[in-house]
């Protein structure tokens, strides 16, 4: 008895360490669509029937926010720790100013169901429409204005990497830009007429967009030109995110998430604790992300999910030159080497060094034997092993 009992500790054990998404308890039932984290810890999630839920702890607890409306929430974002909105059916805008405490209702300008918004400063925000339509305010809500968005389609996204650059997508392949806070929008061709729910860009001319069939679209130059990447599946798509100018992660229907460490030449798939369709990820930190999704589906994971990631411990390395093409130092400030291996994004291992230095601090390798691309250097030394992003040209 005792036996068994160690043995299914053990195995419990496993599966948590192993674990990089995990299911949390949401308490509700209802369609969750959009969720948004201030810091680690602390974040909102948003969805049917008025729903918007909170968390001071991670997602241990979630617990119910009074919205005042039974209006379904499609979409929350925060500026600040206090200041938030949420948008969602019939022209519902919300607003708190106490970090969900009190949320009060504000006056829209049109009757469409609102789907996304931003916020570029503490008074700026976006909301999209479902007739094409974009609000702005710049009170912090106390008025908002219609934009032209030169399209009557159906706007999905809004993403703003500046104060003046936005991206906008949505039904029929709908990609808009602004470069002047909205004032005009033009169109972009993204070469599809597939669905595009989501957009999210690292800098002003970087950016992706996922949608229908599986679709990724990437652009490195404004949305003057948009590249097809391979997902590998034909689920819709319905969120994007990164967290630097290489990592990032898609979600959709079934349960599916994707995530890339170098800018999108691959997507692999990570494994999902359920099969609920994913409307929303975002991420706090380079490691702490969460998604929702149908009938209450929260999930959260604490190191970046499946496959080599950077580790907070890493910061304490330097390598140089980074990118590389033949040879790279390797410095520890803290710790003497004993191993330095290169390992994809899958973990798999693609090079190794065994190194027998005494107490040397830094060591130098040869790479130029590996293909050009993103890998992760991982170090083992007396501290233990800590993982580095590194880029071989």
């Amino acid at each position: 008895m005792k036996s068994t009992l160690i043995l299914f500790l053990f195995l419990c054990l496993t599966n948590m360490v192993n674990a990089q998404w995990v299911q949390q308890t949401s308490g509700v039932g209802v369609d969750l669509y959009s969720v948004h984290f201030v810091d680690a810890n602390t974040g909102y999630a948003s969805g049917d029937n008025g729903t918007i839920l909170k968390t001071t702890n991670g997602g241990i607890n979630w617990i119910g926010q009074t919205s005042g409306t039974t209006q379904y929430l499609q979409s929350i974002t925060f500026f600040n720790a206090n200041n938030g909105y949420s948008v969602g059916g019939y022209g519902t805008i919300l607003k708190t100013i106490n970090g969900g405490n009190i949320w009060g209702v504000q006056t829209c300008p049109i009757s469409s169901d609102l789907l996304s918004v931003c916020c570029t400063n503490s008074t700026t925000a976006y909301i999209l429409g479902a007739g094409g339509e974009i609000l702005k305010t710049t009170n912090g809500g106390s008025n908002w204005n219609l934009q032209s968005s030169s399209t009557l389609q159906p706007l999905l996204s809004v993403n703003f990497p500046s104060s003046n650059v936005g991206y906008a997508a949505g039904w029929n392949g709908t990609i808009i830009k602004t470069i002047n806070t909205g004032s005009t929008w033009s169109p972009l061709n993204s070469g599809t007429t597939r669905f595009l729910a989501s957009t999210f860009f690292t800098d002003i001319n970087t950016g992706y967009v996922v949608g229908d069939s599986g679709t990724i679209l990437k652009t490195i130059n404004g949305g003057t030109n948009w590249i097809t990447q391979s997902s590998g599946t034909t689920n819709a798509l319905l969120s994007v995110f990164f967290t630097d100018d290489y990592t990032g992660y898609a979600v959709g229907e079934w349960g599916i998430i994707l995530k890339t460490v170098d800018g999108g030449l691959n997507w692999n798939f990570q494994s999902a604790p359920s099969s609920e369709d994913l409307n929303n990820v975002f991420f706090a930190n380079s490691f702490t992300g969460y998604a929702v999704g149908i009938y209450g589906a929260i999930i959260k994971t604490s190191n970046g999910g499946t496959g080599i990631t950077e580790t907070p411990d890493a910061t304490t390395l330097t390598l140089s030159p980074n990118p590389v093409s033949n040879q790279l130092t390797i410095t520890s400030q803290k710790a003497t080497l004993k191993e330095i291996k290169i390992m994809n994004s899958l973990g798999e291992e693609i090079k190794n060094w065994n190194l027998d230095m005494g107490n040397e601090k830094s060591a130098t390798v040869d790479v130029s034997g590996i293909a050009k691309g993103i890998y992760f250097i991982s170090v083992n030394s007396e501290q233990g092993i800590a993982n580095r992003k590194i880029i071989i040209q």
